[in-house]
């Protein structure tokens, strides 16, 4: 948790620095390089990293862990010929585009060596291993952006801060990977946790190309410039929300689990979250541009109008999902791959229509109001089904 928060916290404190020496573009065009490799690293080893927590026996982990790796490479390959074969429709440069795979591979790799260290309880390293990034990484960018600023100088650095971080694993790493596991073992693994293939890999990508593709979509339907002011408002609000729930609903979700009055436990932390939002999101509303220029500039002006109109969702956002934890309870989890599919389409039908209008703002809007809906209507079913399972009891 420390690890997670530091490695959160930099980039957010030094962004006021950085938008001064970085232009709305080269954030839109650097947030379209990580776009990418948020949405292919996480399946470039098909998940089965996921699956080394689970076996009992270590052989069994090394097994899966050497799995993963090797499927990494092939994986690797594949995504480097897709991403040639796309090399003239996603607007990144020959540097930036040379070390796109590389960046994906790096991020699974480091993904696979963490699962690893997490069945061994080894949170020490990992802890290391995520701040290191953050801060080589926000260094790189803080002096070599005052001689060189582009979006390339921060794609090159977020790939040379995962390598400088590489020192806490390759050790540990090259030890395991040269002990002796069989072909015919690695692949008996593989098969008895096939559902990280057929059932995680495919919600993983649905969810990230979700998360991602409005980055995607604004670059290429619109401008880069409006991309990166979107990218900033996430990042300065989209991360403390992600912190906070992430923690929250840990502990929510064992106090949920136990309770014997589930509905009004639920409702009573929607109540209490609201009270604290509500005026703190009414103030930060008024005073949003103010804020805006302050921190980051006159030149991002027109992020405060984006913030102001994603201001409702990450209101909405940060009551509900404190407490999505409820939802695993409820094994109500179907519902959210059925909407995650639901809103891929969703998102390229607003898209389109915003392309058709050429009306940035208005397709924001209705991305808002949308992601809203959503987040309402999924936890009005959570209710209905804990009133459901109380009738049936």
């Amino acid at each position: 948790m420390t690890g997670t928060t530091i490695a959160q916290a930099i980039p957010m404190l030094i962004s006021p620095i950085l938008t001064r020496i970085y232009t709305p573009e080269d954030f839109g065009k650097y947030a379209v390089f990580l776009s990418i490799v948020l949405i292919l690293a996480p399946i470039a080893s098909l998940r089965y990293e996921q699956a080394i927590m689970l076996p009992k026996k270590s052989k069994s982990a090394l097994a899966l862990m050497h799995g993963s790796f090797y499927i990494l490479l092939f994986m690797t390959i594949l995504i480097t010929l897709f991403l040639i074969l796309l090399n003239d429709y996603l607007l990144l440069d020959s540097i930036s585009m040379t070390i796109l795979p590389f960046a994906i591979f790096i991020t699974s790799f480091i993904n696979i060596n963490i699962a690893y260290m997490n069945r061994r309880k080894n949170y020490t390293k990992i802890s290391k291993i995520m701040i290191t990034t953050s801060l080589s990484n926000s260094a790189l960018n803080l002096i070599i952006g005052f001689i060189f600023h582009s979006h390339t100088i921060l794609s090159m650095n977020i790939v040379f801060s995962k390598v400088i971080s590489i020192r806490y694993i390759i050790k540990d790493f090259l030890k395991y990977i040269k002990i002796q596991v069989s072909i015919k073992s690695i692949y008996s693994h593989l098969k008895e946790y096939n559902d990280m293939l057929k059932f995680s890999t495919p919600e993983v990508f649905i969810g990230a190309i979700n998360r991602q593709s409005i980055i995607l979509f604004l670059t290429y339907f619109f401008d880069p410039v409006l991309a990166g002011g979107y990218f900033l408002i996430q990042r300065i609000f989209g991360t403390p929300i992600s912190v906070f729930s992430t923690s929250y609903s840990k502990v929510f979700f064992k106090e949920f689990t136990v309770s014997k009055n589930r509905k009004q436990l639920l409702v009573k932390t929607w109540l209490k979250l609201f009270i604290f939002t509500f005026p703190l999101a009414v103030l930060l509303y008024i005073y949003m541009y103010d804020i805006i220029i302050l921190l980051f500039g006159a030149k991002w002006e027109f992020s405060a109008q984006i913030a102001q109109i994603m201001l409702p969702f990450f209101a909405i956002n940060f009551i509900f999902s404190a407490t999505s934890t409820s939802h695993i309870t409820l094994r109500i989890q179907h519902l959210s791959m059925i909407f995650a599919i639901l809103s891929f389409f969703i998102r390229i039908l607003i898209f389109g229509y915003g392309y058709y209008t050429k009306n940035s703002v208005e397709t924001i809007i209705l991305l808002v109001c949308y992601d809203i809906f959503q987040i309402l209507l999924m936890n009005f079913l959570a209710l209905k089904k804990i009133r459901s399972i109380q009738i049936d009891s």
